[in-house]
């Protein structure tokens, strides 16, 4: 659920962590199970990303704060990343994607959905370093976390 006029905080990203996430991966690509149990993967993985990237979506947990933060490009921005790149870390599971985003919001102003300092990363600068990595499995997460707030 976006709930119009929440700002996000660090509970949220404790709150992803203190769950299961229902999306992982293997060598063969994402996957989840379904209600049979069955194993079912992402399908043409290395060709049509956003298109097949939304099913994913109904996998993801909700958003919990205002996604838009009331029309501030800006900050719309922000909130994206953080979701994105909280999602990304929860299903990577990768300690290294963890430590980069807990520095990240340990040296953040929720309120103001920005660094501390200048020399701080933002949510948006840490998105754009882990879409630098080419990773077709980071793209579809952060692909499938953008469809989440459409929804």
């Amino acid at each position: 659920m976006n709930e119009i006029g929440k700002t996000p905080d660090i509970s949220f990203i404790i709150q992803i962590f203190e769950n299961p996430s229902k999306l992982d991966f293997d060598s063969d690509g994402l996957f989840f199970f379904n209600d049979d149990g069955d194993k079912i993967y992402c399908p043409e993985i290395l060709t049509s990303i956003s298109e097949k990237g939304e099913w994913l979506s109904d996998k993801l947990p909700s958003i919990g704060f205002d996604i838009d933060q009331n029309g501030n490009v800006r900050k719309a921005s922000e909130a994206e990343a953080l979701y994105c790149c909280t999602i990304v870390s929860h299903i990577i599971k990768e300690e290294s994607f963890k430590n980069d985003l807990n520095t990240v919001a340990n040296s953040y102003n929720f309120h103001d959905m920005k660094p501390l300092d200048i020399n701080f990363k933002s949510f948006r600068d840490l998105l754009i370093e882990w879409q630098s990595l080419q990773s077709v499995i980071i793209n579809i997460i952060i692909s499938a976390s953008k469809c989440i707030d459409l929804m």
